[in-house]
């Protein structure tokens, strides 16, 4: 029996923004690296790979704990800024200068770590405590919210199983002058919040959010700024709703395809399926023996389009 080695293009057939591109997310950790030589929160990075966005490791090792211009134009330039709770919340606050230059910061930043959302680290809540824990359940509160989106809320509002493991969570149930999204079910702390442009994120606060800033507790806690990969499929749910809402809009290419990109397959048949691009109306599919062929689109490759 002879096999054929077939490869699979899907592409966005046609775009109702024609400069649209994959999102850029700089990640912001220390890159604690286990024994293994993996960052302990790599899984984070290959999730939001996986699903097309361009993952900026430019401030992946501690090079976010001093800015200078060189470095605030660099992180204002991207779409979103995600700040690892694999980060040791001192070193991001170690005076008031410091704190102005990353609220000033106009880029979207989505906040992984309540310890710098403290009033003593940025000043997006008004508690200087905090606390380790794996709440039994999510309480949704702006149950309309576009991270809601496919989330399956029970009769209550709630989302339980939402963390495999402990995250960081700062010891206070109000958002200040932010909207509060989520809180833990069990004793009503803040878990997801956000604050707008220019809001002051709480009365009495000296520090204003120079763009959309979100709070999303999450991120394990096994160790000093651990920031494992602790989400359950409806948290992941939660976290790439978050990350489609702050950036404004979700990957621009087709996604998570169905074999997995690599994959070899041995049977005779197999159904295809793919994430479609937000902005895509349609997908152009090329199947053919040849990855130049496929890539270019040629040979009779094309096999149809869907939508």
């Amino acid at each position: 029996m002879c096999r054929k080695l077939l490869f699979l293009v899907v592409a966005a057939g046609f775009c109702l923004i024609s400069s649209a591109r994959a999102a850029t997310i700089v990640w912001v950790s220390d890159n604690k690296t286990p024994a293994a030589g993996v960052a302990a929160d790599q899984a984070w990075v290959d999730l939001l790979t996986a699903q097309g966005y361009t993952v900026d490791l430019n401030f992946r090792s501690q090079q976010a704990r001093t800015l200078d211009a060189t470095k605030i134009a660099a992180l204002n330039a991207a779409d979103l800024i995600i700040i690892s709770r694999d980060t040791n919340s001192g070193d991001y606050a170690s005076n008031a200068t410091e704190v102005t230059q990353w609220n000033s910061i106009t880029a979207p930043i989505l906040m992984q770590i309540g310890q710098i959302a403290r009033n003593n680290r940025w000043l997006w809540l008004n508690t200087d405590a905090t606390n380790d824990a794996q709440p039994p359940a999510m309480q949704a509160v702006a149950t309309s919210h576009p991270i809601f989106s496919g989330v399956t809320l029970d009769a209550s509002k709630q989302i339980s199983g939402v963390l495999t493991t402990n995250s960081s969570f700062a010891s206070i149930t109000a958002a200040g002058n932010g909207t509060l999204i989520a809180t833990r079910a069990d004793n009503g702390q803040v878990w997801i919040a956000e604050w707008q442009t220019g809001q002051v994120f709480y009365p009495g606060s000296t520090q204003t959010a120079g763009g959309p800033r979100m709070l999303f507790c999450m991120g394990g806690t096994a160790g000093v700024s651990d920031g494992t990969y602790n989400l359950t499929p409806e948290g992941q749910k939660l976290f790439l709703n978050a990350v489609r809402y702050m950036v404004g809009s979700g990957p621009t290419k087709a996604y998570g395809p169905t074999p997995a990109d690599g994959a070899i397959v041995t049977d005779t048949w197999v159904s295809l399926g793919w994430s479609p691009g937000d902005f895509a109306v349609s997908h152009d599919v090329y199947v053919g023996e040849s990855l130049q062929d496929v890539t270019a689109g040629t040979a009779g490759t094309f096999r149809g389009n869907q939508t």
